[in-house]
């Protein structure tokens, strides 16, 4: 049972395809599932879809096999993104919807995405249901049906965006707009180009195969891919380069000069545009934010997607992200929409030049300390944080610990996955910053 501890995470299952999850595990997986929702729920109807990887057709039929052998009806709607597969749950008025998907992880694992009816994801503790049922090897029987879904829902899908897109922007702006979109080989391939054809937008297409065999392919935007974009936005003279990981849950942008855009100033351009009066974002989003949409609300969670979608129900806000990537429109979606966003990103990419200009500044650096084992990473966390509190003006222990050390904000937080410590800071003034690093980093950590 050691390899449970790799695959089943706080908030999903994932690992190595086959030697971590095969067809064997992925048929328990839909036992334990159905029966998880049989002891849980009234309703037994569960939306299943799948990312675009080559190992994921055998295993969402096995999942399927195992969900119908407890006696769960099943809408299958195929190959598909995670919001979509949210979106469909909620649809069809599901008890819950599970996407077989790595995300951006390595092209040869691949796992599963739980996804509450209003979409947002399965917290800790309903994993550990899953992990419990799992383990004790004691499922209920039935038979239950499967239901093909897969060409009806991809048109609602796409009215689904159509529509709540209407309700944020004038979707006139599109027409004419040049465009740069890589799609990861996702199903983002067929959706988001069919939209923003349907716009008369024109497209310069990027890893549009909406098939991920490639052993060697990369499901993120990694930093030879992010230039290849830039590369392409300039050379074809581009309003906008887009792009999205390999279950399209989150969303990398480029400007009309080939600018990376990072994540927390997509999060102050998509908030300004909708006008966000209610906002959730991770502990770690810059400042930036609440400077700039100073008029509005601001609520801070832990990091994890998880957290941000649960709050932001909770809190009904009007706009939810991470600066990772992760954001949420609650008009369109519970769950993170790389495609969504990438459309509100696409409706203003002809003034995101001058809204840059208008953004507050401020520099981030990051650095991460390794550890030797979970225990000692857990341990000198311990004494940074008894240090932080001594010393410093603590700003939130949501996540870590974050503190004003000067005029420089720091995040030092220890990873769920692994034995290091991430440690973030930023500043306005770019030489303070480095000088503030450097000094508190050998305060801290030093003597830990």
């Amino acid at each position: 049972m050691d390899y449970l501890i790799a695959v089943f995470n706080k908030y999903d299952i994932r690992g190595s395809y086959p030697d971590e999850i095969d067809d064997e595990f992925s048929y328990k997986i839909g036992r334990t599932a159905g029966t998880y929702c049989k002891e849980n729920f009234e309703n037994h109807l569960i939306a299943v879809g799948m990312d675009t990887r080559k190992s994921s057709k055998t295993i969402k039929e096995n999942l399927i096999d195992g969900l119908n052998s407890a006696g769960v009806d099943v809408i299958d709607i195929g190959k598909a993104t995670t919001d979509k597969t949210a979106l469909a749950g909620n649809y069809y008025n599901c008890a819950f919807s599970i996407m077989v998907t790595a995300s951006h992880h390595p092209i040869d694992h691949n796992g599963f995405k739980f996804m509450y009816e209003k979409g947002n994801g399965f917290s800790n503790k309903e994993m550990e249901k899953i992990k419990k049922i799992f383990i004790g090897d004691e499922f209920i029987s039935g038979k239950g049906n499967r239901t093909d879904k897969t060409e009806e829902f991809d048109k609602i899908y796409e009215q689904k965006i159509e529509s709540a897109l209407e309700k944020y922007i004038d979707t006139g702006k599109l027409k004419g707009l040049n465009v740069v979109a890589d799609c990861c080989n996702s199903f983002a391939s067929r959706h988001l180009i069919n939209i923003l054809e349907k716009y008369k937008c024109n497209v310069v297409r990027v890893n549009c195969k909406i098939k991920s065999d490639d052993a060697s392919f990369e499901p993120k935007p990694t930093e030879k891919n992010r230039q290849n974009i830039a590369d392409m936005v300039k050379k074809t003279k581009a309003d906008i380069g887009i792009g999205v990981d390999l279950d399209a849950d989150r969303i990398f942008a480029f400007d009309s000069t080939g600018r990376w855009i990072d994540g927390h100033e997509i999060f102050c351009l998509l908030s300004e545009t909708i006008g966000s009066k209610k906002i959730v974002a991770s502990v770690d989003t810059s400042s930036m934010l609440q400077e700039h949409m100073r008029d509005a609300k601001v609520i801070r969670t832990k990091i994890g997607d998880i957290f941000v979608s649960e709050k932001a129900i909770e809190m009904d806000a009007d706009f939810s992200g991470e600066p990772n990537g992760h954001y949420a429109f609650p008009k369109f979606c519970k769950y993170n929409s790389g495609i969504f966003s990438g459309l509100m990103l696409c409706s203003i990419a002809k003034e995101i030049p001058k809204m840059r200009k208008n953004l507050p500044k401020y520099h981030n650096i990051s650095k991460t300390i390794t550890h030797k084992s979970h225990r000692e990473k857990e341990e000198a966390m311990t004494k940074i944080k008894a240090k932080a509190r001594e010393k410093y003006e603590v700003v939130s222990e949501l996540c870590g610990i974050k503190f004003r050390y000067n005029d420089t904000v720091f995040l030092i937080r220890a990873s769920g996955t692994s034995p290091v410590i991430r440690v973030m800071a930023e500043n306005k003034d770019k030489k303070k910053l480095q000088e503030d690093k450097e000094i508190l980093l050998d305060q801290l950590f030093n003597t830990c």
